[in-house]
């Protein structure tokens, strides 16, 4: 009789049990129970951290008691891939940020769920409708797709404003133009992103270090005071301080853009995101017994990273090279000041089989020029190209396939020495040097040039003599020459053309000026190589006498007239220099002021008959040939 009436009662428990959990099923209009509520967003981060790091962990003899050797093989092999993956999901791999950021797909989905709650979760951890700055710069990016080659070039255009700041009432403008509608879906990507960022990620500029199109470099720590040094008098006086860990700022087109819309919070996050970037280096980790590092990324990013000692505080640059686009130097040059002439007159100075040097400051487009002239060397030419120590230029990405392109890369197992000489096994043509800023890489540059039939280089050296002197200076370090006179003679037998690049405070880039350099030695009328105006002033005897001391002649070319916004032609190339060009097209070389004349005339009919920009060149190219 007991035994009846329990089984009784346990019927009816059970009965109303399942009663219940089938009017909360209906009542929540068949939403997904979450695993967990978490109060706040960080709350969701720790949960994924925890969640990630069970589901990479590895204990075989617990797996194979679980679920059976076999398929333990299977699920240990995933788990190494996906800890593999979230150990390098920082190196610029996109397939090791995909796989990482899925898991964290995967866990956010499972804890936002689906139905009613789901609209209520994604509320209670972010608020769309009234969000923060960082919330509104990862929905624009997201929306107008920062991965993506113009993206965040249109993304970046509507939020700056023309203003060297992104201000918070610039991007809530954009938001409130683009992100009013966000689906569900689309918000809950939005958190995963933010999710995987602040997580395993590099936080606040993840978005930015994976964005095509226009980004040059991103600065992080390098503004704003460090934390240490705000003082009791500051806090008593109620100054307001910006910290050197909320300082984030993007160069784009040589402008840097401070981003007060971003910031790392505190010391311990931007130091999480500089060790990110650079736990992938061979060479350790960044401590204060080795406080600078520098890292080349999978995706050819370049990372120079510091903390204290060596700095105030932490902070990392971050190069990125993916911002040039490759086009047709005609067009590169279609929309600037005098750009149809310099177009035509860099044609010119290319066909001369001369060496060409391209020099000038940080970030004023020396690469992006260099890469552009090889677009007008014949493809039967083959192109050999050397960087130091990172990847910058790598022509063989970028070149057409009809190009023969091989590029070296100085290291530490590879040398300079080792390097010239596997060149010259190599069957090359054209010589390339990324950049030269060392006396081994100059006397690499100096041995190329005497191997191939023409050779381009770039410097950061200020003025054409600076880099005659510097080449000088490598070649008696390293004993390959005698004395200076006898050095600095090689030196400019090597060196032919300077085309020097600056930028305007506007931040545009310019040819601003090309010379040419003259070996004395190599002129048979010594006056020929000085204007009329200095033959007056100095005297030919005077000349003479200079001449003796002198190994060469610097002459400028063309130089830029901001006032007239257009280029002025100084002197006519040298007769070897026509001889080159003759020998190697089989035309007659044109003057500038041929070049000049050509253009105009050609603009002039252009603009009476009302022809194409694509008849326009045309008409140009057929002109000049």
């Amino acid at each position: 009789m007991i035994f009846n009436y329990i089984l009784s009662v346990g019927f009816v428990a059970i009965f109303v049990y399942l009663l219940y959990r089938l009017l909360k099923y209906i009542r929540s209009d068949g939403d997904e129970q979450a695993e967990n509520d978490y109060e706040t967003i960080e709350e969701l981060k720790e949960a994924v951290m925890r969640d990630i790091n069970e589901k990479t962990s590895i204990n075989r003899s617990a797996l194979e008691a679980r679920i059976g050797k076999r398929d333990a093989d299977t699920l240990e092999q995933n788990r190494r891939l996906q800890a593999d993956a979230v150990r390098n999901c920082t190196n610029g791999s996109e397939g090791t940020r995909d796989t990482t950021k899925q898991l964290v797909r995967n866990f956010t989905a499972r804890y936002i769920g689906q139905g009613k709650k789901a609209k209520e979760r994604l509320r209670h951890l972010i608020n769309f409708d009234n969000p923060s700055d960082r919330t509104m710069f990862e929905a624009i990016c997201y929306v107008l797709g920062a991965d993506d080659d113009t993206g965040f070039m249109h993304a970046f255009e509507m939020m700056h404003f023309d203003t060297p700041v992104i201000t918070s009432e610039s991007v809530r403008a954009v938001y409130n133009k683009t992100c009013l509608n966000l689906s569900d879906a689309q918000k809950q990507e939005i958190l995963t992103q933010i999710v995987y960022a602040d997580t395993l990620g590099l936080g606040v500029i993840d978005t930015l270090n994976y964005s095509k199109g226009i980004v040059e470099e991103i600065q992080v720590g390098v503004g704003g005071a460090p934390a240490s040094s705000f003082s009791h008098r500051d806090y008593l006086s109620g100054r307001s301080r910006k910290y050197s860990y909320d300082s984030v700022r993007v160069m784009i087109s040589g402008n840097v853009y401070r981003m007060p819309i971003l910031g790392f919070g505190d010391d311990t996050e931007i130091w999480r995101v500089v060790t990110n970037l650079i736990k992938c280096s061979e060479g350790g980790e960044l401590t204060a017994a080795d406080p600078e590092k520098q890292v080349d990324a999978v995706d050819g990013r370049r990372i120079n990273a510091m903390c204290s000692p060596a700095v105030s505080a932490t902070c990392a640059l971050i190069r990125k090279f993916d911002s040039y686009k490759y086009t047709d130097i005609k067009k590169a040059f279609e929309h600037v000041p005098g750009g149809k002439f310099m177009a035509a007159v860099l044609e010119m100075l290319v066909d001369t089989s001369r060496n060409i040097a391209i020099s000038g400051e940080m970030a004023t487009g020396k690469t992006s020029l260099l890469r552009s002239l090889m677009f007008l060397l014949n493809p039967k030419f083959s192109i050999r190209s050397v960087e130091d120590g990172a990847w910058e230029l790598e022509l063989r990405r970028y070149l057409p396939d009809e190009y023969s392109v091989i590029d070296f890369k100085i290291s530490e197992n590879f040398t300079e020495k080792q390097c010239f000489e596997r060149i010259k096994q190599s069957s090359g043509n054209i010589g390339v040097v990324g950049e030269v800023k060392s006396p081994d890489m100059w006397n690499l540059l100096l041995n190329m040039t005497k191997f191939f039939k023409q050779t381009f280089w770039t410097t950061h050296e200020t003025t054409t003599d600076r880099m005659i002197e510097e080449a000088t200076n490598a070649r008696l370090k390293m004993g390959y020459a005698g004395d200076r006179k006898a050095a600095e003679k090689e030196v400019v037998k090597s060196v032919n053309f300077d085309i020097r690049l600056d930028v305007d405070n506007n931040g545009w880039r310019y040819i601003s000026e090309i010379c040419e350099v003259i070996s004395i030695d190599t002129i048979s009328d010594d006056s020929s190589v000085y204007t009329g105006a200095e033959l007056i002033y100095k005297g030919v005897s005077s000349i003479t006498r200079e001449m003796q001391t002198q190994t060469y002649k610097i002459v400028p070319l063309v130089r830029f007239n901001e006032d007239k916004q257009d280029y002025e032609i100084l002197n006519e190339i040298s007769d070897e220099a026509r001889t080159g060009y003759k020998r190697r097209t089989g035309r007659i070389c044109p003057t500038l002021d041929q070049i000049r004349s050509s253009i105009e005339n050609v603009i002039d009919v252009a603009h009476s008959e009302g022809v194409t920009d694509k008849d326009e060149r045309s008409l140009k190219l057929s002109a000049l040939s």
